[in-house]
């Protein structure tokens, strides 16, 4: 048998599942320490939640 069929849940036995990724604490200064981009706290707020991140004041979960 192969690892990749191995690795995989059989018929009828449930399939694992992987926990949520870990939330970030995200400080919003630093993208513009990275990038030079001086962009307000809302606009990337709205990046992020378009890309899929979950905000929670200044932690943020990735999508998983």
């Amino acid at each position: 048998m192969s690892s990749a069929a191995a690795s995989r849940p059989r018929s009828g036995s449930p399939a694992r599942r992987r926990p949520p990724p870990a939330a970030i604490d995200f400080d919003r200064a630093y993208v513009k320490k990275l990038s030079g981009l001086d962009l307000p706290r809302a606009r990337i707020d709205e990046i992020l939640t378009k890309l899929g991140f979950q905000l929670s004041g200044d932690l943020v979960q990735p999508p998983s």
